[in-house]
């Protein structure tokens, strides 16, 4: 992997495999997510649960593949963090030795989450993402070219979509024309040889349904400039773009009729370490072998035995008329469907787990303990995120665990808080709702939820005070501490700066002996630390 590029004339297209030597073989790794985020045990669990490097490793041995390259598109970590790199950092170095690989055996491109947001809105810094690629490639700090590998004649191009991030554009990508121009003049120069392209990204260019329909800010998480991308890819004749972010398996081809060049194929890879999983979704990873004028995708699966095993696998030829045939191997994975008494008792199950888990983190003492060790991630006071702990192997338990998350982010996002409260009343009505339906008919039922919902919201307009008293700010800000009289009377003094739209990070100091507020100087909406003594 090297980043930098001499000045030549435009890039020529070139078709896929016009004269590859041999067979070349490919681990395409997406959003693994080393942090918080991250579904496996940093060391082997006692149950046995493997870690991520355990599971690839094993597979790719029982397999018989020894990968001539691996490409990681983006979402390295969690949050930026050095510690995460550094355990990302170890996860690579293994998994490359004992594959007989070195450092520029391996391409990658960061994601929206391996950089670091700041607590100002617009604030976001690349340093760690940036510290770590120097270290592993050995490449000057803040070298801004595309990456690139020359593999026998295939060329490999990684692109940077993180341009655009921000605290509230984490999900959108941009690529721009200045990258796009860096490119062509590695395709003309150090990349010439190659008679086979492939471009590596993190954000997708291609919508899909089910990741679309949830806007992030009102705005989609595609590639802003993808369409023009795609007809660039297709013009320089690249046969195959590789990318992440979507956490799903996604195969399909592209081809503008009205441009030059012929089709290519767009693989997304699943994540293969995040804990946020699609509907139906399991963590995965693709093997991609490219041999003459086919390219071949098999998509690794992990199992309720957590071990990855091939689900599908395609294989995409390319014909003379320079279009693709597709050949499938049918899917080794069958979608269950669960009878009405298997899913009212899979329903009562999870609503128990998380009446279960959420009991120790409900009410004012338990706000504030850690609910750690489950499935190798830690959480803190966050309703939505120790229900996505709670993510199983069995798909259609996994999918009931994901509407109650979903319902503690739709609640976080209209009323900013109560996660835990609309996590535990939806477990209780699972729980009730199924008993009642044993006895009474649905339609009853939906009566009297509608029914108890509208005087529910009647009693809390009628009890509802607008305008609190500074007695009953500091009374909640010290109940919701753990009935620490210092951190209500700081909360106090923050939210009198702040005001009542105004952010307050509280965060606890054991060392401290006086209360004190921090307000940042940044523009825009206050951010307000407030740090207290710690009993």
């Amino acid at each position: 992997m090297r980043h930098r590029a001499r000045v030549g004339t435009a890039a020529r297209p070139c078709d896929i495999g016009t004269v590859t030597r041999r067979p070349r073989t490919y681990v395409h790794l997406s959003d693994l997510h080393f942090g918080h985020d991250h579904a496996y045990p940093q060391e082997r669990s006692i149950d046995g649960r493997p870690t991520l490097l355990d599971a690839i490793s094993k597979d790719l041995e029982s397999a018989g593949v020894k990968p001539d390259r691996v490409l990681i598109s983006g979402d390295l970590v969690s949050t930026g963090a050095r510690d995460e790199y550094s355990v990302f950092r170890g996860f690579l170095d293994v998994l490359t030795r004992t594959n007989d690989l070195k450092p520029e055996h391996v391409l990658i491109v960061p994601g929206n989450h391996d950089v670091y947001w700041g607590k100002a809105p617009d604030s976001v810094s690349r340093g760690e993402y940036e510290a770590f690629v120097s270290t592993y490639f050995r490449v000057p700090v803040g070298d801004a070219e595309p990456a690139r590998m020359l593999d026998d004649d295939i060329a490999i191009i990684g692109l940077d979509t993180t341009k655009l991030q921000r605290q509230s554009t984490s999900g959108i990508g941009l690529i721009g024309p200045d990258q796009l121009r860096e490119a062509e003049k590695l395709l003309d120069t150090d990349l010439r040889s190659a008679s086979t392209r492939i471009l590596v990204l993190h954000h997708h260019l291609l919508p899909v349904a089910w990741l679309e329909s949830e806007a992030i800010d009102g705005k989609p998480s595609l590639t802003l400039d993808g369409p023009s991308v795609l007809s660039w890819a297709q013009e320089h004749g690249f046969a195959m773009v590789m990318h992440g972010h979507q956490h799903q398996s996604f195969l399909a081809t592209f081809h503008l009729a009205a441009r030059p060049g012929g089709p290519l194929l767009v693989a997304g890879a699943p994540t293969a370490g995040g804990t946020d999983l699609p509907p139906q979704g399991r963590n995965g990873y693709h093997i991609v072998q490219v041999d003459g004028r086919s390219i071949t995708v098999s998509v690794r699966e992990l199992t309720e035995q957590l071990r990855f095993e091939e689900a599908r696998r395609l294989q995409f030829v390319r014909e003379p008329t320079g279009t693709f045939a597709v050949s499938a191997i049918p899917s080794a994975r069958r979608a269950r469907e669960p009878s009405v008494a298997e899913l009212r008792a899979l329903m009562k199950n999870a609503a128990q787990a998380v009446k279960r888990v959420l009991a120790e983190a409900y009410g004012p003492a338990g706000g504030l303990r850690v609910i750690s060790e489950m499935r190798g991630a830690k959480h803190v006071r966050d309703g939505e995120k120790i229900v996505s702990s709670l993510s199983v192997d069995d798909p259609v338990e996994n999918r009931i665990f994901a509407i109650a998350r979903d319902l503690a982010r739709s609640v976080s996002i209209e009323a900013g808080d109560g996660r835990k409260t609309a996590v535990l009343l939806w477990a209780e009505l699972v729980s009730e709702g199924l008993d009642v339906l044993d006895r009474e008919d649905e339609q009853t039922l939906m009566d009297s939820i509608a029914g108890a919902a509208q005087r529910s919201i009647a009693i809390l307009k009628k009890s509802a005070r607008v305008n609190v008293r500074t007695e009953d700010i500091v009374d909640i800000a010290r109940s919701a501490s753990g009935n620490h009289k210092d951190i209500g009377a700081a909360v106090h003094r923050a939210m009198k700066e702040a005001g009542k739209e105004g952010i307050l990070e509280v965060s606890q100091r054991v060392d401290a002996s006086i209360s004190e507020v921090k307000l940042p100087r940044s523009g825009g909406r206050v951010g307000t630390n407030v740090h207290a003594a710690s009993a």
